[in-house]
């Protein structure tokens, strides 16, 4: 690995590189990244968990060709229609060094480790291995491991180079060399040849409205001192955050003084942990940075100019709530109903799998039969017909003086507390739980995972979610009771196909240019002999409702089969 970063620096220094290797972020990533940091060079790589996405290093770029094309090398010849080449096979668990100088007949199967394959690559392998042996082909060590590393490269360099000319050929860009994945590749390909201006909004860093990760720990405290107060505290959930200084604080009230004048009042509150609690977080002398200093600074900066600062460590509140019976009354009398701000990525999760009925036997004699059905390209024309809210959206918070619109007008995204029906077949609403997605019923019964009749309470009951408007309007019409609303995003209006008028919606047109080429690429239908087959199939298509006008190149490409496939 050393030799290939020395031969990669002989390279002029303004000299872009493209590095590939088929998925590097679980076995060449590694190796790399401890090589490159082992000559002290400088690396910015890209993360998704614990894996190595992408790594940066000046003017290369290292990426996974596995994120842009999700398959095995084994795979890319005949997807990408590379008729010469063909992936052979390796005895992996002999690359020992009692092996390196191994010459002779054919090793055993098991060497090959033909256990993991697919059946029907089990049989090829096996057709393959009884061939050689029936040959007495004479298998060299070294020789069949040259052979392999050179057939894999030249597989994935022609495969990337198939890859990248066909999509650039489409999209007009070189999605290796400007993205990370095909998804992102994907998206940067609607933005840049499909979405119209002004259509969607553009979330902030810190989400709609400024709210920060405050802790529920510090609200409950501002609950408590507003109590006190008699006076309403400026927190994330009443107002944009404000900031002093340009430094955000977790609450701020502005109070008239008996002779005239304002007082300005902060409030500080400071997580143990994150703020290097003294007494229980202290600094180490190998801290990069001492955060208990930087806590200490910001309130006297705020004094100096003028603020009354409140503050508070958290060990100190949890003492005060075992202690103080004021406090211990006033939560005991309002419970804190403080929830998390909506964050948009809580509304989106998985397709739903399950088995209505484990087994059934068909009453043939009445002539009852089990069948398969399949919706071709289910998501693409959900995309397609979709309606999609535009712009930036209103946002609508519990305890704030204005009011979302009319239930029946939401568009966006909703956090809220529902309580479920108890007898609904085909539960609507979805909660994670446990690690697993579900549609309960019941919250408890799902958080204990109980297979007993639910007896619970409405309030055991209830679940919290973050759901967009459709499936809440969904769940309402089954049954489902809306219980408390925390947050609503109200759009200014939103985009739907429309086959009357020929109006797109966002994803239309994305989808149906792509749609058309994956029925091309798909070849013509077995029963399509005839030049009048042909014409039918094509009308039937172009008359059906939504769909994009095909033309007469029908291709049985495999290729451009896949490489559409992957964007929708």
């Amino acid at each position: 690995m050393g030799q290939f970063i020395d031969y990669l620096r002989s390279f002029p220094a303004k000299h872009a590189l493209l590095l590939v290797a088929h998925n590097c972020r679980s076995f060449d990533g590694p190796i790399l990244l401890q090589e490159l940091l082992a000559k002290k060079i400088g690396v910015e790589p890209v993360l998704q968990g614990g894996k190595i996405i992408s790594m940066k290093v000046g003017n290369w770029k290292f990426i996974d060709s596995l994120m842009f094309m999700p398959m095995p090398l084994s795979a890319m010849p005949k997807a990408f229609g590379l008729t010469e080449l063909k992936k052979g096979y390796m005895p992996f668990l002999v690359n020992k060094p009692e092996f390196y100088k191994y010459e002779g007949p054919m090793l055993d199967k098991a060497y090959y480790c033909v256990s993991t394959m697919k059946a029907p690559a089990a049989r090829e392998f096996n057709k393959w291995h009884d061939d050689q042996v029936e040959k007495n082909y004479v298998f060299n060590f070294r020789r069949e491991l040259f052979d392999y590393c050179i057939s894999d490269v030249t597989i994935l360099r022609q495969a990337c180079q198939a890859f990248r000319k066909q999509f650039q050929e489409v999209a007009g860009f070189d999605p290796m060399f400007n993205c990370m994945t095909i998804s992102s590749a994907c998206m940067a390909e609607f933005r840049r040849n499909f979405l119209k201006k002004d259509t969607i909004g553009i979330v902030p860093a810190g989400g709609y409205h400024g709210r920060g990760k405050q802790s529920h720990m510090a609200l409950k405290w501002l609950d408590y001192e507003a109590h006190r107060l008699g006076k309403k505290i400026k927190t994330i959930y009443t107002d944009r955050e404000v900031r002093v200084s340009g430094r955000p604080v977790d609450g701020y009230v502005e109070l008239p003084l008996p002779a005239g004048g304002v007082e300005r009042r902060i409030y500080q509150f400071h997580g143990c942990y994150w703020h290097q609690c003294p007494e229980h977080f202290p600094a180490t002398e190998d801290s990069d940075e001492n955060k208990y200093t930087k806590t200490r600074e910001i309130p006297e900066l705020f004094r100096r100019e003028g603020y009354t600062v409140i503050e508070m460590w958290e060990c100190e509140f949890q003492t005060q709530l075992t202690s103080n019976p004021e406090m211990k009354e006033y939560y005991r009398l309002h419970p804190t109903t403080r929830v998390p701000p909506l964050n948009l990525t809580d509304g989106l999760a998985g397709g739903r799998t399950s088995a209505m009925r484990l087994h059934h036997k068909a009453d043939w004699e009445n002539g009852e039969t089990i069948r398969f059905e399949d919706v071709v390209s289910e998501y693409p024309n959900a995309n397609l017909r979709a309606e999609y809210p535009v712009g930036n959206p209103e946002i609508f918070v519990e305890g704030t003086p204005c009011n979302p619109p009319p239930i029946e007008q939401w568009n966006g995204m909703i956090k809220c507390t529902v309580l479920p029906p108890r007898d609904l077949y085909l539960p609507v609403l979805w909660m994670k739980c446990n690690g697993k997605l579900l549609f309960p019923l019941c919250r408890t019964c799902a958080e204990t995972e109980s297979s007993e009749v639910c007896r619970h309470e409405p309030h055991e009951r209830e679940i919290l979610g973050t759901w967009c408007a459709p499936e809440l309007h969904l769940a309402l019409k089954k049954g489902y009771m809306l219980q408390r609303v925390h947050e609503v995003l109200q759009y200014p209006g939103t985009m739907q196909y429309d086959p009357k008028t020929q109006t797109d919606g966002v994803l239309s047109a994305y989808v149906r240019c792509f749609m058309a080429l994956k029925i091309q690429a798909s070849g013509w239908p077995a029963d399509c002999e005839s030049q009048e087959q042909k014409d039918k199939y094509v009308a039937e298509y172009n008359n059906f409702p939504n769909s994009s006008i095909l033309s007469m190149s029908f291709l049985s490409y495999k290729s451009l089969q896949s490489f559409v496939t992957f964007r929708l």
